[in-house]
Parts: structure tokens; sequence; C-alpha cells
């Protein structure tokens, strides 16, 4: 999977109408599977937010580790997010973080 494939898989996943990417992918190559992570700026109706997929796999069946809506990510979180797969080995894959 390509940078460009992996952005693409993430903005598949989006399907909140009531949230509006702003900007182009920031996509990051991981240390840990799957090897992407990508952070689309985003927008609703309480402001900027993020849209984060971490992705990997085939292009023509993604294997997703997570994919939600969130609050703005400091780059301490993203770059945790880099390294490790931690944050969300105990939690629920949900909507939000």
């Amino acid at each position: 999977m390509t940078e460009d494939e992996a952005a693409a898989a993430c903005l598949a996943t989006h399907d909140d109408p009531a949230v509006t990417v702003t900007g182009p992918a920031r996509v990051e190559a991981r240390s840990v599977e799957p090897e992407w992570m990508v952070i689309f700026p985003a927008s609703n109706v309480n402001g900027p937010m993020n849209i984060v997929c971490i992705v990997g796999g085939d292009p023509s069946a993604p294997s997703f580790l997570v994919t939600l809506n969130t609050m703005l990510l400091s780059e301490e979180d993203i770059q945790r997010d880099l390294t490790s797969n931690s944050a969300y080995e105990t939690s629920s894959m949900s909507s939000s973080r």
C-alpha cells in the first residue's frame, strides 16, 4: 500500500455528513503494523478536529487498526501512535477517542 492508497482507504471509511474534510491528508509511515497513519484535518459544528486511520495491508482489502473522528491530535499523540499500538489495544474501536 502506498501513501496515496492509505489516504484513499481512510477517506473511503469516512461517512459522517456532519464532518467536513478541510485539507489534505498527513500520511506517516509507522514502525509497527499496520504501516500507515493517516490524519485528515476536518471540522464539524464544534470546530476543528481530525479524521484518523491506522491502516495497512492490500489496497484492495485494507486492514484497519482504527478509524475515528477525534479532537485535534497533539504531536505527542501522533509520535506515540507511529511507534506503538498501545493506545488502541485495550479500548474498543469506536468512533471517538
